[in-house]
Order: structure tokens, then sequence, then C-alpha cells
């Protein structure tokens, strides 16, 4: 299960209510997922008479965080959970620069969401990727990149190299 439909699992009947409403919207914070007075509002999204708002939302659930993630970075529970799938669909050790070996892929923010770029993108310096000093082997670099990624490192990697695009406003 993903981290937005984790989120919409904790929410009580009242919340969802106010979801609804319009009284509250979807939004993010560092760490989750939350509900605030500001973010997106889901009144925009035509509801059938026999379809429950947590259907609604999961039903739209791509537009919904499209809309969120142009505004706000993504928090670390989706930036993790994306980090994760696409290390683990690569090979883990290539997103390691370690010793004398360079990384050969990085994440990259790619819209609002997450991509791998490799080392012939022109976008590959700017990306995300894992640092160590000492030469490791496949192994070793497999599990400095899973540390990395737990650690929050790689978030904080993110964070500071896409601040700008939230704080100033750019859309890059």
């Amino acid at each position: 299960m993903n981290p937005f439909q984790e989120f919409l699992n904790t929410l009580s009947d009242e919340t969802l209510s106010d979801l609804e409403s319009g009284k509250l919207h979807i939004s993010v914070d560092d760490n989750s997922y939350i509900t605030s007075t500001s973010g997106v509002s889901i009144s925009q999204y035509q509801k059938n008479i026999s379809e429950n708002i947590k259907q609604l939302l999961i039903d739209n659930q791509d537009s919904i965080l499209q809309q969120l993630y142009k505004t706000y970075p993504l928090c670390r529970k989706e930036f993790d959970f994306q980090a994760q799938q696409l290390i683990m669909q690569s090979q883990a050790e290539s997103f390691c620069s370690h010793g004398s070996m360079p990384n050969k892929q990085a994440l990259f923010i790619d819209g609002n969401f997450l991509a791998v770029v490799g080392s012939t993108d022109a976008r590959y310096k700017y990306g995300y990727y894992c640092q160590h000093e000492d030469n490791l082997n496949q192994q070793e670099a497999k599990q400095a990149v899973i540390k990395w990624l737990e650690s929050g490192q790689a978030y904080e990697d993110y964070r500071v190299k896409t601040h700008c695009r939230y704080i100033c406003g750019t859309s890059l």
C-alpha cells in the first residue's frame, strides 16, 4: 500500500466529511500527508451518490497528488516510498559513488515525482545519490545506498537540491 492510501486509512469519518465539505484539504508536512485548511481541495471531484469519499480519493489519487506536488515538495514518506521502488527496480549499487567508482544512476525530481536518470542524462549531475569515500564491493555499495535512504540522508539531499523550486516559486 502506498503512503497516500495509508494516510487515507487513518482518517476518521468526521475528517473525511470535513474533506468532502471543503472545511479541510489534503496537504503535506515534511514527514507525511496531513489534513489542513490549505492544500488540495477535493470539492472539484465529482462524487457519485453511491461512492464513498475514501473511494473517491483513491480513484482520484494521481490527480490529487499531481496538484499537491505542484506546490509542495514530496513528504518524506512519499519520497522514501518512490525512491525505494525506483532503486530496487534498478541495481541499488549503481546509486552509490564510492572511492574512484562514480555512480551510474541518480534520482531526480521529474515533474512532480521521482525518476531515475542515467549518467548520459543532462540532469544527472543535479540528481541525488549516495556518496561514500571508501572503495566498496557490490554488496557494500548496495548496503550503503539502503542506509542512505533509510537514514533520511537521501530525503535531505532532495530537499536541499529542490529547495528553491518551492520557496522561490520556480517550476523546473
